[in-house]
């Protein structure tokens, strides 16, 4: 519980500041085995919702940066948060600890810093421990213990 409502902060402090991008940014999405639509910022998550079933967590609030609900799901390894837009359930985070879920195919829980770079490139920010990298519409954030990825979360960034 602790760990979604910092989620919650977090991801409200994050998505009120827009981020600077390249425009040869790579383009951040994240996949889940055995789901058949991508997890990308801003875009509908009605598919993915559906093929995942039943979380074993859920709660919404009114949203503090988008009219409507911010909705919270809570599975096993991993969490996804959503807004309304008009008659839309977008996503607005992933939070990831299981290597069950890739971002840009490849990248996972366990992944070398190496592998990280060669997959999104040089990052947008970096401090010891964390690299951020952003595409205009997502800030992805990735956290090491030494040399591996240990925790992953992409938030959305906001849309001009």
């Amino acid at each position: 519980m602790i760990r979604s409502i910092l989620m919650i902060v977090f991801a409200c402090m994050l998505v009120a500041c827009s981020p600077q991008t390249s425009d040869d940014a790579v383009r951040i999405y994240a996949t889940i085995s055995g789901v058949s639509e991508p997890i990308i910022m801003h875009q509908d998550s009605t598919r993915v919702l559906e093929q995942l079933g039943d979380p074993l967590k859920y709660f919404d609030m009114q949203s503090c940066a988008f009219e409507g609900l911010d909705r919270y799901y809570g599975f096993l390894d991993y969490e996804i948060a959503t807004y309304d837009l008009k008659d839309k359930r977008l996503f607005l985070s992933l939070q990831i600890a299981t290597s069950e879920i890739a971002v840009n195919e490849t990248l996972t829980i366990g992944g070398h810093v190496d592998d990280v770079k060669a997959i999104l490139g040089e990052p947008s920010y970096v401090s010891e421990g964390m690299m951020r990298f952003t595409d205009g519409q997502s800030l992805l954030t990735l956290v090491f213990d030494q040399d591996n990825v240990i925790t992953i979360m992409i938030l959305s960034a906001v849309l001009d």
